[in-house]
């Protein structure tokens, strides 16, 4: 579920965790958010069998979700120094790009974007598609 709830049953084997003593267990494939940024606070809280709560913390800190890599290719219709033409942009994401997302493409320093009313000279600039 997204945002959802997991919990961990012991079985009623072993001792009790005691006061103070660290337990770690493993979640195995679970799917990181789809976009890079803080993933927001987690909470974890401990209950009894009966389902009565022990102990909680609702502010365990955030992680940071890294972008994802996409593999892209930029082809010139033409290679001559100076010349006008085409640039076509190749993508493959990692990740949906959602509705009212972007894609930005970053320039070397030299390109010119023909606007139709005007150059727009780019250089560490991005041209955005909508």
């Amino acid at each position: 579920t997204e945002g959802g709830v997991v919990t961990v049953e012991r079985d009623g084997s072993g001792r009790a965790l005691m006061p103070g003593e660290t337990l770690s267990f493993s979640l195995l494939g679970v799917r990181l958010p789809g976009h890079s940024g803080p993933t927001g606070t987690y909470q974890i809280a401990t209950f009894s069998a009966a389902g009565m709560l022990i102990d909680q913390d609702l502010a365990v800190p955030s992680d940071l979700v890294l972008p994802s890599t996409l593999q892209a290719r930029v082809d010139l219709s033409h290679q001559v120094a100076g010349y006008r033409g085409d640039v076509t942009v190749s993508l493959s994401t990692s990740n949906p790009v959602p509705p009212g997302g972007t894609i930005a493409v970053f320039f070397p320093k030299g390109f010119q974007l023909d606007t139709g009313n005007w150059d727009v000279f780019l250089w560490n600039e991005p041209y955005t598609v909508g």
